[in-house]
């Protein structure tokens, strides 16, 4: 089966620094891998190229076998790399409600008007999220503004979901909620995972055992 990711002595050079290099990843369809590191270590920089915001210094990324970035060039677009990134700010459009996030994001992958409501009401849903859908994001909780932004990333069918320190600042009751309902929901879509965190808790939750990424594989600038 071809692997849903692969990383291939990649190397990222960022402002006369460098970052990380020769890390060599293969993720499966399906899978789920976190990365654990410090701040500044440079995992939401990973992350950026893994979804095509950056190009590396040397290496090559292959989504679903397709050669997705080489030296210095981003080959496919961050639109059509089948890839979501949730950031760590979560990036909720202010103004707009929970169900007109969702909705939207699937209108812009061709539903219809009808079909993105009855989908979005549905992925709400399995978030835990069907009494906020006519909220707008600064009247929702932590842990559903995070949630939100899962549907929002998930409302695209990506192949690939990426996550920045996706539990930050929750209370543990709201953080073990978030946790099961993405992972069921990541289940239900049988999208892959790369989470980036500096907290092994999450690792160890998001993870398949045992792909946790450590500095063993990846080297110092990421462990």
């Amino acid at each position: 089966m071809t692997p849903a990711l692969v990383l291939r002595d990649l190397a990222l050079h960022f402002d006369g620094v460098l970052l990380f290099e020769n890390l060599q990843l293969e993720l499966a369809e399906g899978d789920r891998v976190a990365i654990l590191g410090a701040s500044g270590a440079g995992k939401t920089t990973l992350l950026r190229l893994i979804a095509g915001l950056l190009p590396p210094t040397s290496g090559e990324i292959f989504l679903q076998g397709q050669g997705a970035s080489k030296p210095g060039q981003v080959l496919i677009p961050p639109a059509q790399r089948g890839v979501q990134m949730v950031f760590q700010d979560l990036g909720l459009w202010p103004t707009r409600t929970a169900v007109a996030q969702v909705s939207d994001v699937m209108r812009g992958h061709g539903a219809s008007v009808a079909q993105a409501q009855e989908k979005a009401v549905d992925l709400l849903q399995r978030l835990g999220l069907q009494d906020c859908s006519h909220r707008l994001p600064n009247s929702l909780s932590g842990g559903e503004g995070r949630r939100l932004a899962f549907a929002r990333a998930l409302a695209a069918e990506p192949k690939l979901l990426l996550l920045d320190e996706p539990f930050s600042g929750l209370d543990p009751q709201a953080r073990e909620q978030s946790l099961q309902l993405l992972l069921a929901a990541l289940s239900a879509t049988g999208a892959s995972l790369v989470v980036v965190s500096h907290d092994p808790e999450d690792a160890r939750d998001l993870a398949a055992s045992p792909r946790i990424l450590r500095r063993d594989e990846l080297g110092d600038s990421l462990a």
